[in-house]
């Protein structure tokens, strides 16, 4: 009797369509760019990950699946803790092809003007870009600021990064965690020495940059 039969469906479930659409999509843009672009793209590279992790699962359905006079002793443990050892090993990997999964560029057929997947880091994805200037990433940390009126530290949520390629900054868009109304759109500038800015900007600056995040449905 397979006694780890439940783990490996869920984990099944939790990667299997990501990888058939992750492969539908490389199908897809294969038909449309250079393979030199199309190796740009994160998925493309590293997608056989989830594949490999799949056949480690079906690994261990079929040593907990063998049968034997003594198979009501048997300990399937063993087979799910060797798939989650490497499972483990690949998880930035797996975590990242499943924001890839739902990322505006899983299926874009554009040349990327923006360095492709070079910038994105692991815990974000593309949700808007007009293929020339702007796109909007999320998957950024929540922060804390200081409030000089209020005199307390606030938390905020991230809903979204625009970059504006042309100008080469970074405007970011947050929601104060209690309190959905506490909404700011700033200049986000992070330095060489990994110190960040969050700056202040003029009111047409300010619309402008509102209507660029709303345009891309991502807004509270």
């Amino acid at each position: 009797m397979n006694k780890i039969k439940d783990f490996t469906d869920a984990e099944r479930a939790a990667y299997s369509q990501a990888y058939i659409d992750l492969i539908m999509n490389i199908e897809e843009i294969e038909n449309f760019l250079s393979q030199e672009e199309v190796d740009k793209r994160f998925f493309k590279r590293k997608v056989h990950l989830i594949k490999d992790y799949l056949e480690k699962l079906d690994e261990a359905d079929r040593l907990a699946d063998g049968k034997g006079p003594l198979d009501f002793l048997k300990s399937d443990e063993q087979y799910k803790k060797d798939a989650l050892k490497f499972k483990s090993g690949i998880i930035d990997d797996l975590n990242k092809l499943k924001l890839c999964h739902t990322c505006k560029c899983g299926s874009c057929v554009n040349e990327c003007k923006f360095k492709s997947c070079h910038y994105c880091s692991y815990n974000s994805k593309v949700v808007g870009c007009d293929k020339e200037r702007y796109y909007v990433t999320t998957g950024m940390a929540p922060i804390t600021l200081y409030s000089n009126d209020e005199h307390r530290d606030v938390h905020f949520e991230v809903v979204g990064l625009l970059t504006d390629d042309f100008s080469n900054k970074h405007y970011i868009y947050l929601v104060e965690r209690n309190n959905k109304e506490n909404q700011h759109i700033l200049e986000y500038c992070k330095y060489t020495n990994g110190s960040v800015d969050y700056l202040s900007i003029d009111e047409e600056l300010l619309d402008k940059v509102y209507d660029i995040f709303v345009g891309f449905d991502c807004y509270e």
